[in-house]
């Protein structure tokens, strides 16, 4: 037991990555600096694994928002099947 979960039953049978992804003057940055990131118009961290499933894309928008449009444009394969 581990914080009230039995970690027997916790199974990796994937592999499993994360990074960051910025928009900075309009550029898709991959896995920035922190100056990078301090710039970044948008943010997101994304979690997938190696069967291309997404386990968690969490995005932020840094003094404005963005739209489903600059989503789809910059995540393609987040339309496809």
């Amino acid at each position: 037991m581990f914080g009230g979960i039995n970690t027997r039953l916790i199974t990796l049978n994937k592999a499993v990555a994360a990074t960051g992804v910025g928009v900075v003057n309009d550029n898709m940055l991959l896995d920035l600096c922190y100056e990078e990131d301090s710039w970044a118009e948008v943010d997101f961290n994304v979690v997938m694994t190696d069967k291309n499933e997404i386990l968690e894309i969490q995005g932020t928008a840094e003094g404005k928002t963005f739209s489903k449009k600059l989503l789809s444009h910059r995540f393609p394969w987040l339309r496809k099947e």
